[in-house]
C-alpha cells in the first residue's frame, strides 16, 4: 500500500525527459537466449500459424515490443522475458480482435442508425 509520504509521483516533465533518454539510448542487441527463443518461436509460428497468418509481420511486432520493453527498463540488451511479454501482448491483442470481429459480424447486431 502506498502512502502519500512514501509515494513520489513523476511529473509530466520528468516522464518526457525519461522517455527522451530511453528513445535516444544506444542500439539494443538480443542476448543469446532471447535470440534462440525468438528463432524457435518463429519456426513454431510458421508451422502452426499460432498467432497470425502473417508470421513475418508478427515477428517484426515481437521484436519492436521487446525492444520497447527493454528500453523502458533501461537495459543494455533484450532479454528473454522481454520477448515473452511481447508475445503475450500480441497474442492477447489478436485473440481480442478475433472475438470482437465475431461480435460485429453477428446478424442481430445489425447496423445502427445515426440520430
Amino acid at each position: 500500500v502506498f502512502n502519500n509520504k512514501n509515494y513520489k509521483k513523476w511529473k509530466e516533465r520528468n516522464l518526457k525527459s525519461y522517455f527522451f533518454f530511453v528513445k535516444a539510448y544506444k542500439y539494443l542487441n538480443f542476448n543469446k537466449k532471447a535470440e534462440k527463443f525468438l528463432i524457435s518461436f518463429y519456426s513454431y509460428e510458421i508451422s502452426t500459424n499460432y498467432i497470425s497468418k502473417k508470421p513475418v509481420l508478427t515477428l517484426e511486432k515481437i521484436i519492436r515490443l521487446s525492444e520497447a520493453n527493454a528500453r523502458i527498463l533501461s537495459r543494455d540488451e533484450i532479454q528473454i522475458q522481454d520477448c515473452i511479454l511481447a508475445i503475450f501482448i500480441i497474442n492477447k491483442s489478436y485473440s481480442f480482435y478475433k472475438k470482437k470481429r465475431k461480435f460485429f459480424k453477428k446478424k442481430e447486431f445489425g447496423e445502427r442508425k445515426m440520430k
